[in-house]
């Protein structure tokens, strides 16, 4: 019955309502003495004050913020294909919350930098670091500073210094994407850095015209009351996947979600609303974008945003141990819409081991130079 009927899109965004206006009474006397004007810095901040991260108890609030922080990184390392960054630099490009940079640090990294040009994002990252003093490894070189990518004179002091470049959901907030991303490049240690890349993709997205919209509406609504409508909008486009096919809405709140996204659920909604400017890309065009640069793109992933692993194609890469392991292969049906595939690849990956791959992939063209990179079933590439 959760399936069907009118009735349950009506119920489904009816709990939306109830849960926005939750979340909105928490924060109404705090967002009235400020800017109608949203902010990234200002929602982060929100988060990281309000998540009880300095509580009373010294060691509960530490256990929930390195939870918080395993939940949030465990995806990052999984699509660096590196268990710990022992002695590497990691540059965290539009540090946010600083969950991220967090993580790093306690991975090993010897030099972690956040980098953010919103002041409320700089200022939610050092007190993220404040809170996490009592176990932050000893004599740990954690620095945050203000920096704009697309100011070329003010990011030449930090070129060719990062062996971990990382910066998701943000380039495509900068009014120039390519630009961004191009100047990214140039802060790669030379052969040995990695670039950890995520963009809205175009692809997937039919109604993006719409959705920037609603983008413009919610910036210029001064109204508290009626963002949080378009909030408890974005939270039913959520979240009424998840109850059709059976989900815990109560699970997916305070569990999946963050899981999956690394934030918690109405910063999200708020986050995805709020940023302008906005920009679509297109997953082709920026794979031919890193390669006209001389980098290649090793790894594409969805996970809310189209996610690109850049290497520099040296046996001294981070990611060398990545490619080595590669196994290509052609991907089964059935098609998902005219963009996503999702089958099993256990005929192709069973003589490397016995496991069960649940494979996803991404349909576009490939450009001419790739043709020769192609995999078959009976050849499939390794190393």
């Amino acid at each position: 019955h959760w399936g069907s009927g009118d009735w349950i899109h009506k119920a489904v965004y009816a709990i939306c309502l109830h849960l926005a206006a939750k979340d909105a009474e928490k924060h109404l006397q705090r967002e009235q003495s400020t800017t109608s004007e949203f902010s990234f810095g200002r929602n982060w901040l929100r988060m990281v004050s309000d998540r009880g991260w300095n509580g009373e108890s010294a060691s509960n609030s530490s256990t929930t913020l390195l939870s918080a922080v395993n939940m949030t990184s465990s995806h990052l390392f999984s699509f660096l294909g590196l268990p710990r960054l022992d002695g590497l630099t990691f540059l965290d490009l539009g540090c946010g919350s600083g969950l991220h940079s967090l993580a790093a640090v306690l991975q090993g990294a010897s030099w972690v930098l956040s980098v953010d040009v919103d002041e409320a994002s700089l200022k939610a990252t050092r007190l993220l670091r404040s809170y996490a003093a009592t176990f932050l490894p000893v004599g740990v070189h954690w620095e945050v500073e203000h920096l704009d990518i697309l100011d070329e004179s003010s990011i030449d002091r930090f070129k060719r210094l990062f062996d971990v470049v990382y910066s998701f959901g943000v380039l495509h907030h900068t009014g120039d994407t390519y630009r961004a991303i191009r100047n990214s490049f140039s802060l790669l240690r030379p052969k040995t850095g990695v670039f950890y890349l995520a963009l809205y993709p175009l692809e997937g997205n039919p109604r993006t015209k719409e959705f920037i919209e609603r983008v413009l509406a919610y910036r210029g609504e001064a109204s508290l009351d009626r963002r949080m409508i378009f909030e408890a909008e974005r939270a039913y486009c959520v979240l009424m996947p998840t109850i059709a096919f059976g989900g815990d809405i109560k699970e997916y709140l305070e569990h999946q979600h963050s899981a999956m996204r690394g934030v918690d659920f109405w910063t999200d909604m708020r986050d995805s609303l709020g940023g302008w400017p906005v920009d679509f890309v297109n997953t082709r065009q920026v794979i031919d974008y890193v390669h006209d640069h001389r980098l290649e793109v090793l790894k594409v992933g969805l996970h809310g945003n189209m996610e690109f692993l850049i290497w520099q194609g040296s046996e001294e890469s981070l990611a060398a141990p990545l490619v080595r392991q590669r196994h290509c292969s052609q991907v089964k049906g059935p098609w998902i819409g005219n963009s996503f595939t999702v089958g099993s690849d256990e005929d192709v990956c069973g003589s490397l081991s016995q496991e069960r791959f649940l494979r996803w992939g991404f349909r576009t063209a490939l450009p001419d130079w790739a043709a020769a990179m192609s995999d078959s079933n009976k050849t499939p590439m390794r190393g």
